[in-house]
């Protein structure tokens, strides 16, 4: 099976996963094609890896805009950049959503300091101050207690969600879709 093949039956299956294809042919024939069956991309070989994960963080970001999650009693819409309890908005810098985006996607791994300085403030190195706790402080007070989760320091490593015990039923693995 080609991958246009397994593109195809993967949408018309209702696979909705974003799909980007790799290949070497650069026909813009071949291009629109792969589009029209369904694929979210289209990279040529050879290509840079810089450009493929560009791409793929593209994908993802339009992808990921479309679903609003719940995480206990909190719904957080990426593609607004949005998050409220009980439909009551909730205040957050665009900092303290993207550290809160990332323990998010994370589902209870733990985020170390350096992954949340590169992936918030593309940082590859550590500025030798506290900004990343400020930020995972001002975040606690807004949007703590939330129902069934809270943002844990995990002491010489970094943050993350974690459940709280005996909260009542959780969703696993922690986050779930928010159909409304």
């Amino acid at each position: 099976m080609t991958g246009k093949e397994l593109l195809a039956l993967l949408r018309q299956k209702g696979f909705a996963l974003p799909i980007v294809l790799v290949t070497v042919h650069d026909d813009l024939s071949e291009r629109v094609n792969a589009l029209r069956l369904g694929a979210d991309d289209y990279l040529v070989k050879p290509f840079n890896f810089d450009e493929l994960l560009a791409r793929l963080r593209a994908v993802l970001r339009r992808t990921l805009s479309k679903r609003p999650l719940r995480l206990g009693s909190l719904e957080i819409d990426p593609g607004q950049r949005s998050v409220s309890r009980a439909g009551q908005s909730i205040d957050l810098t665009p900092r303290e959503f993207e550290v809160l985006w990332v323990l998010v996607q994370a589902q209870e791994r733990t985020i170390t300091r350096k992954e949340l300085l590169y992936r918030v403030w593309n940082m590859n190195f550590e500025p030798g101050t506290n900004f990343i706790q400020v930020h995972v402080s001002r975040l606690r007070q807004k949007l703590e207690p939330v129902e069934g989760f809270r943002i844990e320091t995990v002491r010489g490593q970094g943050y993350r969600l974690s459940s709280v015990p005996g909260a009542g039923p959780s969703p696993a693995p922690g986050l779930q879709p928010a159909f409304s």
